[in-house]
């Protein structure tokens, strides 16, 4: 299924760029998936970490270009 893919994705990439809380949520919501759950909760967490991921992301960037 491609969400499955889609998460499984997104989990390896967020571990091989430190992002642990992104890469944790995607797997939850991966394993959510594969056992046949809607992932609603695990949806909701990946918005957050992807939210919070974003905001470091920037946070660092801005602190790089002053």
């Amino acid at each position: 299924e491609p969400a499955i893919r889609l998460a499984h994705s997104l989990s390896g990439a967020s571990g091989h760029l430190g992002a642990t809380v992104l890469q944790h949520a995607a797997s939850a919501l991966e394993q959510a998936l594969r056992n046949g759950q809607d992932g609603q909760s695990e949806w909701i967490q990946l918005e957050q970490a992807l939210s919070l991921t974003i905001s470091q992301l920037r946070e660092y960037l801005d602190k790089k270009s002053d």
